[in-house]
């Protein structure tokens, strides 16, 4: 009769909380098979209980009750945490590993999410050690053994259980990924070693969902041996080579938490992969493995024949190093991340076996330059210098100037050479100097700028490709030991700005013409939406001139460009950048850019230029014509000179 009480009094509890809370529902799963032992009492007078033995009357054994399945919540806002700003267009979905009851934030915080470096540097801010992902949300979806994490203290999973558990984590995944999708938001998705292994079973049932997926130190087969340690609580490792499991601990020796998480990651380990993703579209996904994994081992030969078998994003990249070797290493996230955006090919920093097979060249062919996409596509950065400009002047020429056109324009334009075609040579003292002009994004490819409409978060990246080249050119004669003076005007007075203040001063000398540091936020704000605004005929109150309507498709793309660069705060960025070598020049007459406000010019007043603010009479490309260029010059390469 008790027991029939105790059951009814259960049932009632789980009918008043299912109607106080309406926050959670149940997930459709298969349903979970679970031994449930009653509960016993000396006042059970149950007509059945004759049937009872002595001996299991007199137990006091403890009683295990039904595990309590994770209820995911309704709230897709409750499914998950997040760094950064909700209105970026760029979204990473980042799936940690273990599994833990501990929320990793990897991506925001330094590898020990202590703000330490891997040298052990404090650093000044904890997203300070992966500074590519700043400016986009990072989102990180909860796991099912984070949501109310005191049962798996409480209770024994089974191995069943454990599956299930795995399954929730998975359809959380996909809600997170889906809403923001669904909001049009450009969505990368990674997971690390468990994290690795939810994102391949969430390909195997719903295919590739977000724009780019990478799977990071996971496994397709896991050695059975060890997955089957793991459902039962044991813990596995692999040599230091990553190819021959090991017990390492038994589950006797690990708190029931611990077996639990155990059981969990073989929850998603003992599946075939390489048989699930068989049929599963892979072009938009990344895997990489570590040629010394002793977490999950290495790739077998079965598995790294079938991903060669498959279209893949990227070859399979096997990293030189351990299983979190991609975290510890900044610029092998640095690299991982151009490949992911910028669809770079295989640094140094990440092909650690030969085995990726990328060609080098880094040329842009005439057929590179026809492609029809269907998406927008973000330019391959070319792997040989040679491909990132163009110049004129004798290489061997111990002097190089490199200027950054403004605009921006989808066609390059010389302009210290331009005059030269047409018999006229307005800049003589540098004629015998060598004389490069990188290429910008927008003139790789530059078809795909007719071909579909940017959204502002692409044009950043855009913009940030064109910086990342400017960087390149710099570096390669500063490596050969030439002098190097760097020039940028207008839109490329913006790169260079933000080249310093991602690089500091990388160049003998940096001269930003007729940029700006803060710019009006209207102004951008305009251009980012495809408007064209300008200034009054002195440089100062903004208004709009024309709408995006009344615009090409191009126009306003290049607009959008510009607006990527001008958005940033550089007073803000540059304050404790080495400015001793860079110059500044503004015009009182600037209805493009506008002339420095107040607080732009005090900015520069406060540091230490290699010559004062500049402020010349004039208008937006004054500053380019011959007798400016001629003191400019002067200014650069006599450091004592003033000017006048």
């Amino acid at each position: 009769m008790i027991r029939y009480f105790f059951c009814f009094f259960l049932l009632l509890i789980i009918l008043v909380s299912c109607n106080k809370n309406d926050t959670i529902k149940p997930i459709e799963l298969p349903p979970i098979i679970t031994t449930v032992t009653p509960p016993t009492s000396d006042d059970d007078t149950d007509d059945d209980s004759d049937d009872d033995t002595d001996d299991d009357s007199d137990d006091d054994t403890e009683v295990q009750e039904e595990f309590p399945v994770t209820q995911i919540p309704i709230n897709i806002d409750d499914l998950y945490e997040y760094r950064g700003e909700m209105t970026s267009d760029t979204v990473w979905v980042f799936i940690q590993g273990g599994p833990s009851i501990v929320r990793d934030y990897t991506l925001n915080d330094a590898f020990t999410a202590m703000g330490i470096s891997k040298s052990g540097e404090e650093t000044q801010e904890k997203n300070e050690y992966y500074p590519q992902f700043a400016d986009d949300l990072v989102v990180y979806p909860y796991q099912s053994q984070q949501i109310n994490e005191d049962r798996f203290n409480d209770y024994d999973l089974t191995f069943e259980q454990a599956k299930e558990e795995s399954l929730i984590t998975v359809e959380i995944t996909r809600q997170v990924v889906e809403e923001f999708v669904n909001r049009e938001k450009v969505v990368y998705l990674i997971g690390h070693s468990y994290g690795s292994l939810v994102i391949n079973e969430l390909l195997s049932q719903h295919g590739p969902i977000a724009h780019r997926t990478i799977s990071l130190n996971g496994r397709l087969d896991m050695d059975e041996e060890v997955w089957k340690g793991y459902s039962q609580g044991d813990e596995w490792k692999f040599d230091s080579d990553g190819l021959n499991p090991y017990k390492l601990k038994e589950s006797s020796d690990f708190p029931r938490l611990i077996v639990n998480l155990n059981k969990i990651a073989a929850g998603l380990a003992f599946n075939r992969y390489s048989e699930k993703l068989s049929d599963v579209d892979l072009s938009s996904t990344i895997f990489i493995t570590a040629n010394k994994d002793e977490q999950v081992g290495v790739f077998n030969e079965k598995e790294i024949n079938f991903l060669r078998s498959k279209q893949l994003a990227k070859e399979l990249i096997i990293l030189d190093g351990g299983h979190s070797l991609i975290f510890e290493e900044t610029d092998v996230m640095k690299d991982l991340y151009n490949v992911i955006i910028f669809s770079d090919e295989i640094s140094d920093n990440l092909d650690g076996s030969g085995t990726n097979n990328v060609d080098g060249s880094g040329t842009n062919t005439e057929e590179d330059k026809e492609i029809e996409y269907s998406e927008f596509v973000h330019p391959k950065i070319p792997s040989e210098n040679e491909g990132l400009y163009e110049y004129i002047g004798d290489m061997t020429s111990d002097t190089v100037w490199v200027f950054v056109q403004g605009g921006p324009e989808t066609k390059q334009y010389q302009f210290f050479n331009e005059g030269k075609a047409k018999g006229i040579d307005p800049y003589p003292f540098i004629t015998d100097d060598l004389v490069v002009y990188p290429y910008q994004s927008q003139q790789i490819n530059s078809s795909r700028f007719e071909q579909f409409d940017l959204t502002f978060e692409q044009a950043k990246k855009e913009g940030a490709i064109s910086v990342e080249i400017v960087k390149l050119v710099v570096q390669e004669f500063v490596d050969k030991e030439k002098v190097v003076y760097l020039i940028g005007h207008s839109y490329g007075s913006l790169i260079i700005n933000e080249f310093l203040s991602l690089h500091g001063p990388l160049a003998d000398k940096t001269v930003s013409l007729n940029g700006r540091l803060n710019m009006d936020q209207e102004v951008w704000e305009g251009f980012s939406v495809g408007e064209y605004w300008r200034y009054d005929t002195n440089g100062v109150n903004p208004s709009k001139t024309q709408n995006a309507e009344d615009l090409s498709r191009q126009e306003k793309n290049l607009g959008k460009l510009a607006a990527g660069m001008a958005y940033h705060r550089f007073i803000d960025k540059l304050a404790n950048v080495n400015l001793s070598t860079t110059i500044f020049l503004t015009a009182t007459k600037d209805d493009q850019a506008g002339t420095f406000n107040e607080q732009e010019i005090n900015f520069l007043k406060e540091k230490d230029l290699a010559h004062d603010l500049i402020i010349l009479e004039g208008e937006h490309s004054d500053a380019l014509q011959s007798e400016t260029m001629k003191k400019l010059h002067n200014l650069i390469i006599n450091p004592n000179s003033k000017w006048e």
